[in-house]
């Protein structure tokens, strides 16, 4: 019976991102493509309420479901047995758990509502061994990590009500526990006293963003059609690498990585950057399509490519000192937005005007924030940054 008991060990944690952490994110590569294809045949010359909401529901619970296990692995990962088969069952039941999106909400409810419970019994489960393994945790850890363990057995308790009751009913206990998931995460920065490791934070916070945009880009692919829509293509290339330089050019250049923070509200704006650029991809795939109402998916595209530049301010929060958020960057983006908007209430504009005049603001605004971020740098003496100090 001795040599059956679970070993108790001081915690370590383990340094940088694993491979198996890699596979994990890869998975979400599978879910955002399924829950952006909800979007793919708009009814009527658009989409409607019922079907944005449940494509924005379902991409919110994933996401909330890789912010719970992302976060137990930065606070305490160590990379062991346990740790990996935590993640290869939660992979599969993700896996699983996107397959069921595309049969329609009422005809999935079942099956998404208890793969869902299983996904939080799991980290319930790998949440509860961290918390009764190791022998070095403090007071503080204990009772966040009970917290958690409460947390995630209470929603499952809930998913799994939903997936039992009559459908009218359970779609509302369903969003009941949905709502209830997000405001743990986000309330939970009360009782996450110790800082996370902020690098390891960034860097699979980043990859999650590389991994939408990924899809955007296979999104996009998908409309171009050959040799007469080249400049279209060009056009759309453009407009998208500047959205991803926006990110990523404060991932290079003025993020601190080795900040003292409690990581969730960091989190927190992952998840907005990712819905944001989720639904610009949907919004880009709509130019070409004729049988999509004009007004409409230029509107839709302007608010999102708006909600892009104004949720990526927030990131000027977590730079360094020197290259925090100043009105000049501020104003630019306010003008980008404006004139986003003025673009797309054009009367009778065609594709390739949108798409032109969009890329020109959205690179624009991406060049007031490099011409701010030299000054900055030059008055500060020089560093430029992880790579270019590398």
């Amino acid at each position: 019976m001795e040599g059956t008991r679970m070993r108790r060990l001081a915690f370590r944690p383990a340094t940088g991102v694993s491979n198996i952490e890699l596979f994990y994110d890869l998975i979400f590569v599978y879910c955002i493509s399924v829950i952006t294809s909800l979007m793919h045949n708009p009814e009527g010359g658009f989409f409607s309420v019922e079907t944005y909401a449940l494509y924005a529901v379902d991409m919110l619970t994933i996401l909330q479901v890789w912010f719970f296990t992302t976060f137990l692995q930065n606070r305490y990962g160590d990379g062991g047995v346990f740790d990996n088969v935590c993640l290869f069952i939660n992979m599969f039941l993700m896996f699983f758990m996107a397959g069921c999106v595309g049969e329609g909400w009422r005809n999935s409810m079942l099956t998404w509502n208890l793969v869902w419970a299983f996904v939080l019994i799991d980290l319930a489960v790998h949440w509860g061994i961290k918390r009764v393994r190791y022998t070095n945790l403090s007071d503080d850890d204990k009772r966040f990590m009970n917290r958690m363990i409460l947390v995630l057995a209470v929603q499952a308790v809930i998913v799994l009500v939903a997936a039992f009751v009559p459908w009218e009913i359970g779609q509302w206990i369903s969003l009941v526990a949905f709502a209830f998931g997000w405001l743990a995460f986000v309330r939970g920065h009360r009782l996450a006293r110790a800082a996370v490791r902020f690098d390891h934070l960034v860097e699979r916070c980043s990859l999650l963003v590389i991994v939408t945009f990924g899809e955007m880009v296979v999104g996009i692919a998908g409309t171009i059609n050959g040799g007469s829509d080249v400049i279209a293509a060009m056009l759309v290339f453009a407009l998208v690498v500047g959205l991803f330089l926006v990110y990523f050019f404060h991932y290079d250049r003025m993020l601190d990585h080795e900040r003292e923070d409690v990581g969730i509200g960091f989190m927190i704006l992952t998840a907005g950057l990712v819905f944001v650029i989720s639904n610009v991809t949907v919004a880009l795939e709509y130019l070409p399509e004729h049988e999509v109402a004009a007004a409409p998916k230029s509107i839709y595209l302007a608010v999102g490519l708006c909600a892009y530049l104004a949720l990526s301010l927030v990131l000027f929060r977590y730079n360094k000192i020197p290259f925090r958020l100043g009105g000049l960057v501020l104003a630019s983006r306010v003008i980008a937005c404006l004139l986003i908007a003025g673009v797309a209430l054009i009367p009778g504009a065609d594709t390739l005007t949108t798409l032109a005049c969009d890329a020109l603001i959205v690179w624009g605004a991406l060049a007031v924030e490099y011409a701010s971020y030299r000054t900055r740098r030059e008055l500060v003496g020089g560093g430029r940054g992880r790579e270019e100090a590398a």
